[in-house]
């Protein structure tokens, strides 16, 4: 009987170890972690959608975090901008990639982690420099990124007169940034004559998926596929998995398995480089 205790007080001891074990593994060690912030375009027009990519890695060469999953609630998140002298907390924002990194399943061996994400334009609404910082907080710790600077421009020639166009359409501010913000018949067409009218422009592959998302939300799935599959060889749209994911749902839709199996093999590319698109 004493030895059927002993085991059994054994092997509490080493149920309890183990989860002390664990606990402490799901823990981010700041010290050992760098975060960056970085952008493929400094040079940003208005209305023009941003992207910035997050970087989590360990500078020691080891990997980030011996276990699945990191911890970070709302408050552990901070990005802020700075413009003019002010500073600007965006909760929306920092709630969003607190809950990305915490919900991602983090490989045990992995050294380093991409983020994606794309602020709303109403942050940017005015030209200028703006410089971003990225904070993670674990009590009195501080886990802080260098300072991102990115230039807000003015449009200028054929983008100039597709912004002062887009400024006189209704919820202009998310045109862009989120995609298939309006299904208004009206506003439909005048996007289309834009696309027609200066399809050099930068704003135009912008307009051309906020299109294909409208008709993707209404179901008319013909028209939405020739829109996307004009998008699909631009490698750094910063919808491009968007692009493929709506591809793959169409054609699953239509039962061509040999098309929906070719956009989710791409789309997968994309995911095991634990790169993740916020629209936020």
């Amino acid at each position: 009987m004493k030895l059927a205790q002993f085991f059994l007080l054994l092997l509490v001891i080493l149920f309890s170890l183990e989860t002390v074990s664990a606990n402490e593994k799901q823990k981010l060690n700041f010290q050992q972690l760098e975060l960056e912030l970085s952008t493929s375009k400094p040079n940003i027009l208005l209305l023009e959608p941003i992207q910035i990519t997050v970087t989590l890695k360990n500078k020691l060469g080891e990997a980030i975090m011996p276990m699945a999953k990191p911890e970070l609630g709302d408050s552990d998140v901070a990005l802020k901008i700075f413009s003019n002298d002010k500073k600007l907390k965006l909760p929306q924002l920092s709630n969003s990639i607190a809950a990305l990194v915490s919900y991602e399943e983090i490989p045990t061996s992995e050294k380093q982690l991409q983020y994606r994400i794309i602020p709303r334009s109403e942050a940017f609404l005015s030209t200028g420099e703006y410089s971003l910082q990225l904070v993670f907080y674990k009590g009195k710790e501080r886990l802080i990124s260098n300072l991102l600077t990115i230039n807000i421009v003015e449009p200028l020639g054929i983008d100039k007169q597709v912004f002062d166009q887009l400024k006189a359409l209704p919820n202009f501010i998310s045109l862009l940034d989120t995609p298939g913000v309006s299904e208004e018949a009206n506003l439909k067409a005048i996007l289309e004559k834009l696309i027609v009218d200066f399809p050099q422009s930068v704003y135009s592959p912008y307009i051309i998926f906020n299109l294909a998302e409208i008709d993707f939300s209404l179901g008319n799935y013909s028209a939405a596929t020739i829109k996307l599959a004009k998008l699909t060889d631009k490698d750094d749209f910063p919808f491009a998995d968007m692009i493929l994911q709506r591809l793959e749902e169409i054609y699953s839709s239509n039962e061509d398995s040999f098309m929906a199996d070719y956009y989710q093999e791409k789309l997968n590319k994309i995911r095991l480089r634990n790169n993740v698109i916020m629209l936020l």
